[in-house]
């Protein structure tokens, strides 16, 4: 009885805790600094750089939905004047990387096909070490790329990256840049397969790895208009999927002993895979802290509670992530979920099936605390959402599900795949459908 009071105490700590770090950071009291930011003794503006690419590079999208350049996040080491000065640099900036460049290999693009095999073209995933040529902007930390040159591990102890004389401890042994790369050919025939199977691909590519470069821009516009777009936003409702489908599939295949482990070990895969962004870490920071708790044999605390202690976890290791929209639509719509979702649905229950009652009253309660942030970062309230993520969140999931299966079922028998894009292709034009309706009920 005494530990069950004093492991209450201590959770109410974390709830309180969560509550004055929130207060803190959105009131401007406190501002969250960014360890990583750009510093170096040189403050000449255009050099070149070598340094490691922090994030797999993202379309820069235009008003006329074209765009000539890609932008990530970019480590950098050391940078090198044209008399052949080096300065050591530390931090992260943004780099806007020609399209041709990150383009040579994926398929139906436009540049694709010309650069691929000329020898000189390279996979830009997250993890590759560069040297780009171009000019830094001190103003907002981005440098606009010119050229690009590939290092390998040879080349990182030369002129731009010494170990020994400059001490760059940022920079990965040969066994991670290894394992780079193999994720980076993962995600490319991941792409490639998907691109095979059209539209419904392209769909099924964005909610799986973050990749949106070949979803349909007025689909897109539809998911967005019909307060869908936290169902194209890598998030915890993926993670949540896969989990579910890992820890099954553990208990197939190595027993119910170990099926928590193969659980975790599946969902970091998952998330190494698809890329650490505000959303999916916090769902992985739950998806762990709850996995932990099981074991210690822990099952009274709230789900309420292990979102606050997901919350001090987040902002302990990336502060930086608190301005960003991503984060704070994931962790608001979750808490209104928690705190608010059983009251919404109880309004509900009595008129309309349980089932339909419990997902409306979740969205009910989710867009009701995010939409001053929906509104006052994007100018956008779709309360129609309420009603569409009701009807076609549960269709998206049949998606996924059919997806991960017909995926698995196209490695195995290469002659499936135009039967399992005929399917793929059937569910998607029923969202799509759906979607387009629900968009065209929005009111601004």
């Amino acid at each position: 009885m005494v530990k069950r009071i004093i492991a209450s105490d201590s959770l109410d700590s974390f709830v309180l805790a969560a509550m004055i770090l929130c207060i803190c950071f959105y009131t401007g009291a406190v501002k969250a600094k960014n360890h990583y930011f750009f510093k170096s003794l040189s403050m000449s503006a255009d050099a070149e750089f070598c340094g490691r690419l922090e994030s797999s590079p993202v379309k820069v999208m235009q008003k006329d939905g074209k765009s000539d350049f890609y932008k990530a996040d970019f480590r950098v080491f050391s940078l090198k004047h044209e008399n052949g000065c080096c300065f050591s640099c530390e931090g992260t900036v943004q780099v806007f990387l020609p399209a041709k460049d990150v383009e040579a290999f994926h398929p139906g693009k436009l540049y694709s096909q010309s650069n691929m095999n000329d020898g000189k073209s390279f996979l830009l995933e997250e993890g590759l070490i560069v040297v780009v040529k171009g000019f830094l902007s001190r103003k907002n930390d981005s440098i606009k790329c010119i050229s690009l040159t590939c290092l390998d591990d040879q080349s990182i102890s030369g002129s731009y990256c010494n170990r020994k004389s400059m001490n760059f401890h940022d920079v990965p042994s040969e066994f991670f840049t290894k394992i780079y790369s193999f994720r980076g050919n993962c995600r490319l025939k991941f792409r490639r397969l998907m691109y095979s199977w059209g539209k419904a691909g392209a769909l099924f590519l964005a909610l799986l790895s973050g990749i949106r470069e070949y979803l349909d821009e007025d689909a897109a516009q539809g998911f967005k208009l019909a307060g869908l777009s936290h169902i194209l936003a890598l998030s915890g409702m993926h993670l949540s999927l896969f989990s579910s489908i890992s820890l099954n599939a553990g208990k197939l295949l190595v027993g119910k002993k170990f099926a928590v482990l193969f659980q975790v070990l599946a969902v970091v895969t998952f998330v190494w895979f698809a890329g650490l962004s505000p959303s999916l870490f916090r769902a992985l920071l739950c998806t762990l802290i709850g996995v932990l708790l099981r074991y210690v044999k822990v099952f009274s605390i709230s789900q309420f509670r292990v979102l606050c202690m997901s919350f001090l976890l987040h902002v302990s290791i990336f502060p930086f992530h608190v301005s960003e929209i991503s984060f704070m639509l994931s962790y608001g719509a979750l808490a209104g979920i928690l705190l608010f979702g059983k009251f919404f649905t109880s309004l509900t229950v009595l008129k309309i099936p349980s089932m339909i009652a419990n997902s409306i009253g979740s969205s009910t309660a989710a867009i009701t605390f995010t939409s001053p942030v929906t509104y006052a970062r994007l100018g956008s309230f779709s309360p129609i959402g309420i009603v569409s993520t009701a009807l076609i969140g549960p269709l998206v999931n049949l998606f996924i599900y059919s997806g991960l299966l017909f995926f698995i079922l196209s490695i195995c028998f290469p002659f499936l795949l135009s039967y399992n894009a005929f399917f793929m292709q059937f569910q998607y034009n029923v969202i799509i459908t759906l979607v387009g309706f629900f968009s065209s009920m929005t009111i601004f």
